[in-house]
């Protein structure tokens, strides 16, 4: 929430200096914005699309994401995490 506040105060520079946080060990992952949305297409961080340091923020950010998700697909695979019921 304190990125999109800062969004909406139009410091864009402070909001990504935030989000930079998210891509420290144990930073989380900002899965979801305050409306349910993915974070990088949520509704007030993409008033940011186009500003230089949150295109980079987003690609590292969706990078990290996807090898997650690759992680927990191998792990299902080999069986050391249950599969979720279909």
């Amino acid at each position: 929430m304190d990125v999109e506040a800062y969004v909406l105060l139009d410091n864009y520079e402070v909001a990504v200096r935030t989000l930079e946080e998210t891509l420290l060990p144990g930073g989380g992952i900002l899965p979801l914005d305050t409306l349910g949305l993915p974070a990088e297409r949520g509704f007030i961080l993409s008033r940011m699309n186009g500003y230089p340091g949150f295109e980079d923020w987003k690609s590292r950010f969706l990078a990290r994401r996807e090898a997650m998700r690759e992680r927990m697909v191998k792990l299902e695979a080999a069986g050391d995490i249950p599969a979720p019921p279909r």
